[in-house]
């Protein structure tokens, strides 16, 4: 399907890309790993036989010496950029250095890798570049969220918009409109019902879908969760934390027909020590990808340790 082209999987040590990569390698893709510590990707570039390069996707220069890497190697077709950070808090709340950090994480690193890639993709006349949304910008809201929804909704518009100016290239934005099911997640949440939520490899098959098909410029995929198969769609509900937040006593909240978002919505999340509601706008983890803010220590499902500015 994909038989030996080029793709580079950024965010490599994440949840989503531990879905991604065997999706790409049983496509017969020649894999090509990011992010920004190798440990996180080694055993998965073993394990499926890619070649690594360590990279923060917040600076240009080294988006750029990534996309040369692969160049050197093989004639870069496909890029599946899953870096992104999330948080959650009350807008009166947050402070600019939340507002730099969201905007670094999911928009500078989309900026970036597209500067860094794109040329080579529209000097061959074809490609495909996939990038991570999220529910609240398929929507167009996302309270308690503001920050977090302003960062993704301008990711989409940048990818839309290149469709329009970028010839040979198929868009991708994938729109999570729910929590992932990840092991973060479930440590996070361990009373929510993760058989409600949305696996990886789904995301994962949609993806190589969308990378193998032909034709067409910008695809926008919303993926919701499931529905549970005891009860109908008029009656669902759905336990989520209070306030919106992964602590605190559990809510019955009722769905019809469209599940409601959860707080923890992207992949690969962690709650940092100190109760959520005190420090509502600290940065609570990071996504699908390999970017985490600066909680004392990588976490599992990504890379970089960075701090927002005090």
């Amino acid at each position: 399907m994909l038989q030996g082209k080029a793709f580079l999987v950024t965010g490599a040590g994440g949840a989503l890309a531990r879905a991604v990569i065997p999706a790409l390698h049983r496509a017969g893709a020649r894999l090509f790993l990011s992010d920004p510590r190798e440990e996180r990707m080694a055993e998965r570039a073993r394990a499926y036989g890619a070649k690594t390069f360590v990279a923060d996707l917040t600076r240009l220069e080294e988006a750029e010496a990534l996309a040369r890497f692969v160049e050197r190697e093989a004639p870069l077709f496909g890029v599946v950029h899953t870096v992104g950070g999330f948080a959650a808090g009350r807008f009166l709340d947050s402070d600019p250095g939340l507002y730099d950090w969201l905007l670094d994480l999911n928009l500078r690193t989309t900026f970036n890798l597209l500067k860094a890639t794109l040329p080579y993709l529209e000097a061959r006349g074809q490609g495909f570049f996939a990038a991570m949304a999220a529910g609240p910008a398929w929507t167009g809201a996302g309270p308690g969220r503001a920050l977090y929804t302003m960062a993704k909704t301008a990711l989409a518009s940048l990818v839309r918009s290149l469709q329009g100016e970028v010839q040979g290239v198929r868009f991708l934005l994938v729109y999570p409109m729910g929590t992932l099911d990840t092991e973060a997640n479930r440590k996070a949440m361990p009373e929510a019902d993760p058989s409600r939520w949305i696996a990886p490899e789904l995301v994962a098959e949609a993806i190589l879908l969308a990378a193998s098909a032909k034709g067409g410029r910008l695809l926008e995929l919303p993926i919701y969760p499931p529905l549970s198969p005891q009860i109908g769609p008029q009656e669902v509900r759905h336990k989520v934390p209070a306030e919106g937040l992964p602590s605190g006593n559990p809510t019955l909240v009722p769905l019809v027909h469209q599940p409601v978002e959860g707080s923890q919505e992207e992949g690969g999340t962690e709650i940092p020590e100190g109760h959520p509601q005190e420090e509502a706008q600290k940065p609570i983890g990071q996504e699908m990808g390999a970017l985490v803010p600066g909680i004392g220590q990588a976490h599992p499902g990504g890379g970089l340790v960075r701090k927002p500015p005090e």
